[in-house]
């Protein structure tokens, strides 16, 4: 038997572009580091009469490890990140990748499915949708977005993130190999 690891790392995992007036502020972090809505006033040292407030928590990175031969497909991955708001806010997809191996495309190994969907609640409490999914494979998944619209935004301000993976293997797929793939959300605040 073979023995196939699939690592998939979201890599530069979230930028936030928070807009005071006329000046743009991006906020770029990766799957292991956190920026909390505390560490990113301090940083914009905003005037206390804004009164927006964005939080976002959670990490975007997942791993697959596979054992075995033949083509099939896992099931679906999912990864729940808290936000806490009271602006509208969009999420778009970017920069997602192929399948990766040792830095060249391996597009003939498998594929990766991602879905995006906003929920009320928190990662431990995932309440209803707040919008339809969005989906797509690989680069076709670039440009997707899940928009929360002021009307959309909780009272009490707690929202969800879902990003799931569903991978793809076929049997074109080499064992004890690790592939890689990779992209960004951007958050945008309105």
């Amino acid at each position: 038997m073979s023995r196939l690891r699939f690592a998939v790392a979201i890599l530069g995992a979230l930028l936030a572009s928070i807009c005071l007036g006329q000046k743009n502020r991006v906020f770029g972090f990766n799957s292991l580091q956190r920026l909390t809505g505390n560490q990113a006033a301090s940083k914009l040292k905003k005037p206390m009469s804004t009164g927006y407030m964005v939080s976002v928590i959670g990490n975007f990175g997942g791993t697959f490890t596979v054992h075995g031969m033949g083509s099939s497909n896992s099931g679906r991955q999912d990864e729940f990140i808290n936000i806490v708001t009271n602006e509208p806010l969009i999420f778009q997809a970017a920069n997602f990748t192929t399948l990766m191996a040792g830095g060249s495309p391996a597009s003939s190994a498998g594929s990766i499915t991602y879905e995006m969907q906003l929920y009320d609640g928190s990662s431990s409490s995932v309440g209803a949708a707040i919008t339809a999914p969005v989906s797509g494979t690989d680069a076709g998944f670039n440009g997707a977005q899940a928009v929360l619209s002021t009307a959309s935004v909780p009272g009490n301000g707690l929202v969800v993130l879902r990003l799931s993976r569903t991978l793809t293997l076929s049997q074109l797929a080499e064992g004890a190999t690790t592939y890689t793939a990779s992209g960004t959300i951007v958050l945008t605040i309105n």
